[in-house]
């Protein structure tokens, strides 16, 4: 494999959104870019107005295999035009300068592999009065994403597995799904007696471009039976794809294959003398929850047998233009149901996003120096989902009208521990949840990236005078006592 780009493919297909961006999102001046984990986090921002002009993240994760020795920054500079080894063919007892060496996880895990890519374009958001906040935002996301995969389709596990020996296969999925959305925010702030209720929703349009999934929806049996023979028995297996762009002799086309909705709601509750220098927020949201029904150039099928049944792989050997899904899938379905048309189910589908649970603790240290507390549950459809990743974080921070900086503490998936590292320089912001990937050499699994462009203005508690200064408006607030 002389290819970097193919090499990381590979490393992400085997086994899904930084994977939440917390150096981007946690602070009160996150503005807009903070309302995707918890609806009502902008009602604590000190300003006015917030606008994002471009922000985006990369995530990409797996626990099948790794790449020794190396780390992003170096695979960047190098990896173009290096060899790739793969480690149980690789005799040699040095690497070659060139040349990087991919070796498998060898444990009890079951296996996971996510691709995440999310660009927020022009958004922005605005505060009316002191107690609603109101927002824009639109966003171009994708995601592959394969999580709890049986560990027999480890390698080396798979590799140590008898010829003809039957072994069970639990329900696990895959999937990629590619699409737009555009939303709008509100937020309310209830006053109480010693800080203020915050609750809001987001509610987005979805536009739908590319999917593609498969689901092993039963415990079913498996045998290696060589000669380039599989077996199942009893399996029941669900998959489909749109096919808009599965042609790589053609140009590429983006085309609207579905369209649907999804909304995320949030609440605060803010303890403290004023509404801006709190003492302690803790929040709650259910995030990115809704679908995406793809009902243009889409096509469903599904395979249900009791029986045991062969597959011979000499019979794939010939497709070698492009993907041929189509064909591959006319075959697939003769071996199975005994026609090409057998396994087709329907011209449509339904895709769910990666929905969540997110818990939040922010306690203020000193009016500049805080400490969050997060965590994201994932929730489990029955229906094609780009699951998101489990995530547990404690990030201690400094935050400024004009600079930042932040230090995730993350434990991902509850298997992975990571450190991340985010600054924030005037209108500037740039982090990772991985540092770990950028720097040092380890056994490389994935990296994460996330950066944006914005700016804000408009101090709150300020009142025009009659000269046109500003000046800080004195006396207490009147509150409601809830």
């Amino acid at each position: 494999m002389k290819n970097l780009w193919f090499c990381l493919l590979l490393s992400c297909s085997t086994t899904l959104f930084s994977q939440e961006q917390l150096g981007l999102k946690l602070e009160n001046y996150a503005g807009i870019n903070g309302v995707t984990l918890n609806p009502a986090s902008n009602l604590t921002n000190p300003l006015r107005i917030d606008i994002n002009l471009i922000s985006f993240n990369v995530f990409v994760d797996n626990n099948y295999l790794f790449i020794k020795n190396t780390n992003t920054l170096d695979l960047i500079k190098n990896g173009n035009g290096s060899e790739f080894y793969s480690a149980p063919d690789f005799t040699e007892n040095t690497i070659p300068d060139d040349g990087y060496v991919i070796d498998y996880f060898n444990d009890s895990r079951k296996r996971h592999a996510s691709v995440l890519v999310n660009v927020m374009g022009p958004s922005f958001i605005f505060k009316i009065g002191e107690q609603h906040s109101v927002g824009l935002f639109t966003a171009v996301r994708g995601a592959f994403s394969t999580q709890d995969v049986p560990n027999e389709f480890s390698y080396y596990k798979y590799d140590q597995i008898p010829f003809n020996d039957e072994f069970s296969v639990a329900p696990f999925t895959g999937s990629v799904v590619a699409w737009s959305e555009i939303g709008v925010n509100y937020a309310y702030k209830i006053p109480t007696y010693n800080g203020f209720l915050g609750i809001g929703i987001n509610a987005r349009y979805l536009q739908g471009y590319e999917a593609l999934y498969f689901e092993n929806n039963r415990t079913a049996g498996y045998t290696k039976t060589g000669n380039k023979l599989l077996a199942f028995n009893g399996p029941k297996l669900s998959f489909g794809y749109t096919n808009g762009n599965l042609n790589f002799n053609e140009d590429f086309n983006l085309e609207r294959n579905g369209s649907g909705f999804a909304f995320d709601i949030g609440a605060n509750w803010v303890f403290g003398k004023d509404d801006n220098d709190y003492v302690l927020k803790l929040g709650a949201s259910l995030i990115d929850f809704g679908y995406i029904k793809f009902d243009k150039n889409s096509r469903d099928f599904e395979v249900s047998l009791n029986i045991k049944v062969d597959i011979d792989g000499d019979a794939y050997e010939n497709l070698t233009e492009g993907l041929e899904v189509q064909e591959t899938v006319e075959i697939f379905s003769t071996q199975t149901l005994g026609s090409p048309v057998a396994a087709f189910k329907d011209r449509n589908f339904t895709a769910n996003l990666p929905a969540a649970l997110s818990f939040q603790a922010d306690y203020s240290i000193t009016p500049n120096i805080f400490i969050n507390g997060i965590l994201i549950q994932r929730i489990p459809f029955q229906n094609i989902i780009p699951s998101r990743g489990n995530l547990l974080a404690v990030t201690p921070r400094f935050e400024h009208r004009w600079f930042s900086a932040s230090l995730p503490l993350v434990l991902y998936n509850w298997q992975d521990f990571r450190v991340g590292l985010a600054a924030r320089l005037g209108y500037l912001i740039i982090g990772t949840d991985n540092l770990g990937s950028w720097v040092g050499k380890s056994d490389y699994t994935g990296t994460d990236i996330y950066a944006g462009l914005k700016f804000n203005l408009g101090e709150l508690n300020f009142v025009r005078g009659s000269a046109g200064n500003r000046k800080r408006r004195k006396g207490p607030k009147v509150k409601c006592y809830f």
